[in-house]
């Protein structure tokens, strides 16, 4: 039985087939430095708890601070 590539008279490995993909694997994948995204969880974090407590702890409860200090919990914990 013929696979598919012998079927279509073409080679399953051709330069031309590979190349743009390794291209593209190559542009898209560069991946930030570690110590970038670790120090910007690391400020992050703790700063989106101290906004967390000060929402809670005001005479009157702020959401909107509520809702920036669980975004940047939530930021910095995906930046670590």
């Amino acid at each position: 039985m013929k696979d598919f590539a012998t079927v279509r008279n073409r080679s399953v490995h051709t330069i031309e087939d590979a190349q743009p993909r390794s291209q593209t694997v190559m542009t898209c994948s560069e991946p930030r430095p570690r110590v970038a995204r670790g120090a910007l969880g690391m400020t992050s974090l703790p700063a989106g708890l101290v906004l967390l407590v000060v929402a809670v702890r005001l005479p009157a409860t702020s959401l909107v601070l509520f809702l920036i200090g669980g975004a940047l919990i939530g930021a910095g914990a995906g930046a670590v």
